[in-house]
């Protein structure tokens, strides 16, 4: 068996790979002479290993797999209920779905572009609302911290669900755009 964890195991540079016992012992008699602020730091690795030992003690994993059928549910609902969203998926508390801008299934944005006014439109809601999520083209990440209770879950998904007709309401426009400064000046 191998773990392989990197930075975002305590929000700090650093890394890890557990391996079995033949090749960790391998290194031990074989070391690699490198180390720097970034590379097997001793305080990055305290961290990190205060880390894993609250993610074992506090059985992290085994509330992240108790918590993946109410996400996934929470996803479906939002596939089920709002014309904009295409699809959802998630894997343990990792999820995301993808908004499309009409019936076709065309996605609302690229990835790599920013994101449409529709979708800035959106993001900005679920902000004032106090809910923040990363948002790429037509992707909504939604990745809660490991320890969220059911709860919180819940709390978060009824956020997006008040904030989701902003996207249904783009839907099948030819042009979905935020007035001009020029139309703005116009309509006064």
């Amino acid at each position: 068996r191998q773990m392989c964890i990197r930075d975002s195991i305590n929000a700090e540079y650093g890394g890890m790979v557990g391996v079995r016992d033949h090749v960790a012992e391998f290194c031990r008699k074989n070391p690699i002479q490198i180390g720097s602020t970034y590379n097997s730091h001793p305080v990055v690795l305290a961290s990190a290993y205060a880390a894993v030992q609250y993610m074992i003690e506090n059985e992290v994993v085994q509330h992240v797999a108790a918590m993946e059928p109410i996400l996934a549910a929470r996803l479906q609902r939002l596939v089920d209920n709002h014309p904009s969203v295409k699809q959802a998926r998630c894997v343990g508390l990792f999820g995301g779905f993808d908004i499309q801008k009409n019936q076709r299934g065309d996605f609302i944005g690229k990835v790599a572009e920013p994101l449409s006014p529709a979708m800035l439109e959106f993001k900005a809601a679920l902000l004032d609302k106090g809910l923040f999520t990363m948002l790429r083209g037509h992707m909504v990440y939604t990745n809660p911290p490991l320890i969220i209770t059911e709860e919180q879950l819940h709390e978060g998904f009824d956020i997006i669900e008040e904030c989701l007709p902003i996207l249904d309401r783009a839907m099948d426009c030819l042009l979905y755009t935020s007035p001009s400064p020029r139309d703005m000046r116009r309509s006064r």
